[in-house]
């Protein structure tokens, strides 16, 4: 792609060209917002304004034509999300016109470098301007931890002086010094006061003095320094440049995108993938290696086209279930005829399909609107309908969509597409005040490319979390900065990838970005889509792997306890862009919510912490306790049942695996697995090639009262497992603590 190179003279916006060039990605054009004349510093939410007077120098540096603006709007919308819509009058309007002259002059440019670190705010906006110009965002710096991206920078020959210093233990005398100078008093700041080693937290800024890029070296002739607040802890001084000019580098050679990956170290991996993984996702890699090294087999067949075939020639006529429950809400088993249809299965397009769908969820909601939406899953007959079907999706949603999953599953005759939802109608509520307990619904929509996780490819975001609990999208093994999937397929390699993604995505939460805060999380459960069932064995090893790297971690992304969280794995009949794996997991952020009105005829029970056990005391204990309790019952080769409950987040998550249709009616059920199948807000029933699900419907029904009235979805896949066996039927339910 040819890139427009937002520049505001600093390092990271510089270091990100290179970013771009390096990744295939070459700059045709610079462009630079300015504020207003004999205005050296604006007050922006957005735009680095100290040292923009460099600008025309760089772009001369460089060799690029520059398209500049004044800055004219205020920071007006300054909320989480910028909106569906411009504001008008608010600074961002003003980069949406900058690119837009630049695209009127370079119709030929595709994407846009933007050199944001860790600021939401800032590549919110730019990814929103970039979708309504049909641009690209580049941000390769986004989520790189800053202790390695600064050697980085240093390290590939970029010369970055210190033009503002704002923070603690910053002072004057460290004005005009550059990044390889001030790196030893950076990490040392760092690890006294927590100074942000980038400056992510206003504590320095910097303008580029070379770059390998630059033909020329920017020579400072005339500065002079500005002291604006003299404190002795954290003084605000400038460096005011008056004059500089270009000297050029003698025999210097254009840089090529190989010249570029060689200078930031791609390509020089020990082993294929290196580059995408990070020492855990290495680690998890070659414990899966190490297993296909020792199987000599297959686990289990997969099932053959034939069964497939039988399943879809299943017809269910179910009607859409909805279960109100503690302020969420969830709507299962969505078709386009499981509502009042008035059209005939072979009567109606895809495109109508999807339409019907949303029409039935919308109607659910009444009144609470679809934007509170926090997760959908989406199980469609054929992925080849997968572009159409999200096309038709995206038109129901904007800024801030749910979370998702979607997999190919054989679906029964004449519906091509399933649909479950969860919402929580308490989101609508504005701020984010103690007491809401965190209600408010929150997004991590991330569009742009970046080497951090995969920006969606549809209208869905990468997490949501509302009420305490997040879900997280399903994660395939896509290579961050192409979107593409590992080539040659590994599944080693990419069961790391989905795991690392996973990590990336909770690892940005708690530090705050989308709006976040989270001190600690913990996983309640998740659900592993497996294309090849002789890959089953390799996807339990990944994930035990994770959790055991968490376990050991001295600062772990999440909390983890001796019994691992429920997990099921499942294998549809393909995966988006035939990925080996997806990988969606449910978390909580261990924060207390308070107790929300309930449907009236709750069982009164409560179970004690140990595994396996079977008792319904009332341990006033566990009530009070603020970290998760995972509890697992098994009768060996007939059910397995485990659950994480949060009962001060208000929280339960859990499995079962069935032997077969006759084990669910002569189930062995502890008391704490009534309890909260009482509670239950969704159910997800995973049914096998072997099953009818006719009377499958019949059995689970049977199961517990409480599931008549509860949203259930019957989902008919290939092979299901638990972490420890395997099963010919499978639930995940997802509720409230009574």
């Amino acid at each position: 792609m040819k890139v427009i190179g937002l520049l505001s003279g600093g390092k990271d916006s510089c270091f990100n060209l290179l970013e771009c060039l390096a990744n295939g990605h070459p700059p045709i054009a610079v462009a630079g917002l300015l504020p207003p004349p004999q205005t050296d510093e604006l007050d922006s939410f957005m735009y680095q304004t100290v040292g923009l007077s460099l600008i025309p120098t760089i772009s001369q540096a460089l060799r690029l034509p520059l398209y500049t603006r004044i800055i004219q709007g205020k920071p007006i919308n300054v909320d989480a999300e910028y909106g569906d819509r411009e504001t008008e009058g608010d600074e961002t309007e003003d980069l949406f016109e900058l690119l837009k002259l630049v695209k009127e002059n370079h119709p030929d440019a595709e994407a846009v470098s933007v050199g944001a670190i860790l600021s939401s705010y800032q590549r919110i906006r730019v990814e929103h301007v970039c979708a309504r110009l049909d641009l690209v965002s580049l941000a390769y710096l986004w989520q790189q931890p800053q202790d390695l991206l600064l050697p980085r920078m240093i390290n590939s020959g970029l010369r970055a002086i210190l033009v503002k210093v704002a923070g603690v233990g910053l002072k004057e005398e460290h004005l005009g010094k550059d990044l390889g100078q001030m790196r030893r008093e950076l990490f040392k700041l760092n690890s006294i006061y927590g100074l942000h080693i980038c400056g992510e937290g206003g504590e320095y800024e910097t303008v580029t003095l070379d770059s390998p890029m630059f033909h020329d070296t920017i020579v400072l002739d005339e500065t002079m320094t500005e002291l604006t607040d003299p404190s002795p802890v954290a003084p605000v001084a400038h460096l005011l440049i008056q004059k500089a000019s270009l000297q050029p580098k003698p025999d210097y050679k254009p840089l090529t995108t190989a010249d570029a990956r060689a200078l930031l170290g791609y390509d020089l991996e020990e082993e294929y993938g290196d580059d995408w993984l990070d020492e855990q996702g290495k680690e998890v890699r070659e414990s899966v290696s190490q297993v296909y090294s020792a199987l000599s087999g297959i686990t289990k067949q997969s099932s053959s086209s034939e069964l497939i075939r039988s399943m879809e020639e299943q017809r269910s006529d179910r009607t859409f279930g909805i279960c109100r429950n503690g302020g969420w809400i969830s709507i299962g088993d969505v078709t386009a005829f499981s509502g009042p249809s008035i059209k005939k299965k072979d009567e109606m397009s895809l495109e109508e399909e999807v339409d019907e769908c949303f029409k039935i969820i919308k109607n659910a909601l009444h009144p609470t609107p679809l934007s509170v939406v926090q997760s959908l899953t989406v199980y469609i007959a054929n992925m080849a309908d997968f572009p159409v079907i999200n096309k038709a999706y995206s038109a129901h949603f904007h800024s801030s969509p749910p979370a998702r999953a979607c997999v190919e599953v054989p679906l029964p005759k004449g519906t091509r597409i399933l649909f479950e939802a969860i919402a929580f109608e308490e989101s609508r509520q504005k701020g984010n005040t103690r007491n809401q307990m965190g209600r408010e619904r929150r997004g991590l929509h991330v569009q742009g490319l970046s080497h951090w996780a995969p920006a969606n490819i549809g209208p869905y975001s990468q997490a949501v979390i509302v009420n305490s609990r997040i879900t997280l999208s399903g994660q395939i093994p896509m290579i961050p900065a192409t979107l593409a999937l590992p080539d040659p397929p590994s599944f080693p390699l990419e069961a790391a990838l989905c795991l690392k993604h996973v990590r990336s995505l909770i690892r940005a939460l708690k530090e705050g970005t989308g709006g976040s805060d989270l001190k600690r999380c913990f996983i309640e459960g998740s659900i592993g889509w497996v294309s090849s069932w002789s890959d089953l064995d390799g996807a339990r090893t990944a994930w035990t792997t994770t959790l055991e790297a968490e376990t050991e971690a001295e600062n772990p992304l999440f909390l983890t306890s001796s019994i691992p969280p429920p997990t099921l794995l499942v294998q549809p009949s393909s995966l988006p862009r035939s990925a080996k794996l997806e990988w969606q997991s449910f978390l909580h952020t261990g924060q207390t919510s308070p107790r929300l009105p309930r449907p009236t005829g709750a069982i009164s029970t409560f179970a004690s912490r140990t595994s396996g056990s079977d008792s319904d005391s009332d341990d006033e204990e566990n009530r009070k306790s603020p970290e998760p309790i995972i509890r697992s019952f098994e009768k060996k080769g007939s059910v397995e049942w485990i659950e994480s409950e949060f009962r001060e987040g208000d929280a339960r998550w859990g499995v079962a695996g069935f032997n077969d249709i006759d084990s669910i009616s002569n189930a062995i059920a502890p008391e704490w697995a009534k309890s909260s199948l009482n509670a239950a807000l969704s159910v997800k029933v995973f049914y096998s090639p072997k099953q009818r699900v006719s009377e499958i419907q019949d059995r689970i029904l049977s199961l517990h009262p409480y599931l008549k009235s509860c949203a259930v979805t019957f989902i008919p896949v290939l092979s299901i497992a638990t972490l420890n066996n395997e099963w010919e039927l499978g639930i995940v339910w997802n509720g409230v603590s009574e």
